[in-house]
Parts: C-alpha cells; sequence; structure tokens
C-alpha cells in the first residue's frame, strides 16, 4: 500500500482503493541521486559495526532490491560491488559519522537499516529492523562480490556469539567463586 500521494485526487483515489482504517503518513523527502537514479542501501549492524548488505539501484523511488533488477545492468552490479567491498567510497565522513549515532541509539547488538544517501551526505533512514537477515541467496555467477560480504556479516556474528559464550563462562565461574567465598565465611 505504499504510495507517493502529491494532488488531492491522487488521495482520493488512493483511499477509494484502501479499506485499511489507518494510515501511516510521513512526509516525502526526495532522495534521488544527481545521475537521476533513486538508491537503497542496507547494512547489517553487528555491535554496532555497519557491515553493507546490499544496494539497490532504481528509476524510482519505490525501490526494494527484488524490484531494483539490477542483475540486468553490470553498472549497477559493479556499484554495488563497489559498496559492499569498502562502503567509505560511497558513504562521506558525514555519513559515516550518521551510522556511528544511529548504532549508537538503536544500541542492539544486530539490526538491520535500509537507508539512502542524500547529496549533502546526510543518511536518511528508511526502516531499522531486529530481524533483518544476510542469507546469500543470490546466483554467485551473477553476484560474485556478494559471497565474501555475507561471510563478513556472519563472521562477525559468530564472534560475537563466542564473546558472549566466553563472557557467559567467566561470569558463572566468578559467580561460584563468590559463592563458595560467601558459603564458607
Amino acid at each position: 500500500g505504499l504510495a507517493r500521494i502529491t494532488v488531492p485526487a491522487e488521495l482520493q483515489a488512493y483511499l477509494a482503493g484502501n479499506e485499511a482504517e489507518r494510515f501511516y503518513v510521513a512526509p516525502f523527502v526526495n532522495y534521488q541521486s544527481p545521475d537521476g537514479l533513486w538508491r537503497k542501501y542496507r547494512f547489517i549492524f553487528v555491535e554496532g559495526v555497519p557491515f553493507p548488505y546490499h544496494l539497490a539501484i532504481h528509476s524510482d523511488w519505490a525501490i526494494w532490491y527484488y524490484n531494483a533488477r539490477m542483475q540486468d545492468d553490470p553498472a549497477k552490479l559493479a556499484e554495488e560491488a563497489r559498496f559492499l567491498s569498502d562502503f567509505s567510497t560511497v558513504f562521506p565522513p558525514r555519513a559515516q559519522r550518521a551510522l556511528a549515532m544511529i548504532a549508537s541509539r538503536v544500541g542492539l547488538s544486530y539490526f538491520g537499516l535500509d537507508c539512502a544517501l542524500l547529496p549533502d551526505g546526510r543518511v536518511l533512514m528508511f526502516e531499522v529492523e531486529t530481524g533483518m537477515i544476510g542469507p546469500n541467496r543470490d546466483p554467485a555467477e551473477i553476484y560474485p562480490y556478494k559471497g565474501p560480504a555475507v561471510s563478513r556479516i556472519f563472521r562477525a556474528v559468530e564472534a560475537m556469539i563466542d564473546r558472549r559464550i566466553a563472557s557467559s563462562r567467566h561470569d558463572s565461574t566468578e559467580l561460584g567463586k563468590t559463592h563458595n567465598a560467601v558459603s564458607c565465611a
């Protein structure tokens, strides 16, 4: 039901074709890139560190990875590969600071972010989601760069889990020592 309403007649048509009782309304922010295309970036954050997961480039503002048809355009694939290889080549320092601030404010060990990069370097957030997963379902013959990017995310998640397990074991051992010391007193 996502729609961009620009004139009253569009609103009337939208409401006539939609039976919902409530709607989420937000102002439209023009995030179109200087080349006339629209870009949606996805990051997976692990312990505050942003890992690029994908880039969707489309001629329409209502963009999802599946409707961008990235596989049909070698230039789009090359741009996505550069982004996944090193997002700092795409996101200037101002945007990187914004990502760090988002991570700090969200405060979760794991979450996903869909966003756009505005021409002045600001980050436009579309969605923060705790259930964004990063599978590698895309065919390697079309997207050879995705496997390494997804592997980096998986390794970061595994390292986070390993640290938590080790910390939990350490805490349990320390708790047992404290408990024994107290009970001997």
